[in-house]
C-alpha cells in the first residue's frame, strides 16, 4: 500500500524540480486518473469523497495553478494499453524518440496478471530494459500475503514477486510500510514507514514519512 503514491512523488519530483523528463507507464490507472491524483497532491486539495461534489472557488484555484504547472512539467503518461515485453519495449522506444527520458516508471505490475507476468516478464528483462534504454527504470510492484506474518508486518525482500528475485535484481529497493491498515489508532493514521530493504550505492534502514492517502502525499517530517 502507498506504492503509486510514493512513484508518485518520485515522478514530481524529477519532473518539476529538476526539470528531468519522466516516463510513466502505468497497468493499473488510466493518464487521467494519474493526472487527477498529482493534481491534488500538488494543489493540496483534498480528493472529495462525496462523488460529484463541487470544489470550492478556492480549492478550484489551486487546482487550476497545479495543472498550469503540470502541463509546463516534463513528465509524461504514457495511456495505451501494453502487456507483452515485445510491445512494451517497441513502444518505450518510440517514447524515447519522442521525449528525451532521463527516467522510467512502470507502475501496477500485479495489474497485468499473473499468467502474463509469469510467462512474459521477469526481474532480467526489466533489467536487460533499463539497459536497452539507457536509464534508470522504477518498478512498483505488490508484496506477497506473507508480509502479515512477518514481526509488525514489516515488509522484506522475500515478500517481492519471483521469490523476492525482483529485489536481487535491483539496486535500490523502497517499500512503504503502513502501521495504520494493520493497527489503526490516532497517531499513526498519517504516518508511513519507508524501508530502504536494499540499496547498493548508500545505507538501508527505515524512515517515518508523513502519508496523506486523500491528497496522495508521502513527505519528509520536519
Amino acid at each position: 500500500m502507498g506504492k503509486t503514491i510514493l512513484a508518485s512523488e518520485i515522478a514530481l519530483f524529477n519532473g518539476l524540480q529538476d526539470r528531468k523528463v519522466v516516463g510513466i507507464v502505468s497497468f493499473s490507472l488510466s493518464a487521467e486518473q494519474l493526472t487527477v491524483r498529482f493534481l491534488h497532491r500538488m494543489s493540496g486539495v483534498p480528493a472529495n469523497p462525496v462523488l460529484h461534489q463541487a470544489f470550492t472557488s478556492d480549492e478550484m484555484i489551486k487546482i487550476e495553478e497545479a495543472a498550469k504547472k503540470l502541463s509546463g512539467s516534463n513528465i509524461v503518461i504514457e495511456d495505451q494499453p501494453i502487456l507483452k515485453p515485445d510491445t512494451l519495449q517497441e513502444r518505450l522506444d518510440q517514447v524515447k524518440i519522442e521525449h528525451p527520458l532521463d527516467l522510467l516508471i512502470i507502475d501496477g505490475l500485479e495489474s497485468i496478471g499473473k499468467w502474463e507476468s509469469a510467462l512474459f516478464f521477469g526481474p532480467d528483462w526489466f533489467r536487460n530494459l533499463a539497459s536497452h534504454l539507457g536509464l534508470p527504470v522504477i518498478l512498483t510492484a505488490p508484496l506477497s500475503d506473507e508480509v502479515s506474518n512477518n514481526t509488525n508486518q514489516m515488509p522484506t525482500l522475500a515478500e517481492l514477486p519471483w521469490n523476492g528475485d525482483l529485489g536481487i535484481a535491483a539496486s535500490l529497493v523502497l517499500m512503504v510500510h503502513r502501521e495504520y491498515v494493520y493497527s489503526l489508532t490516532p497517531d499513526n493514521k498519517n504516518l508511513a514507514t519507508l524501508v530502504i530493504a536494499r540499496n547498493l550505492h548508500g545505507p538501508t534502514g527505515q524512515v517515518t514519512m508523513g502519508y496523506q492517502s486523500d491528497c496522495f502525499e508521502m513527505k519528509a517530517l520536519a
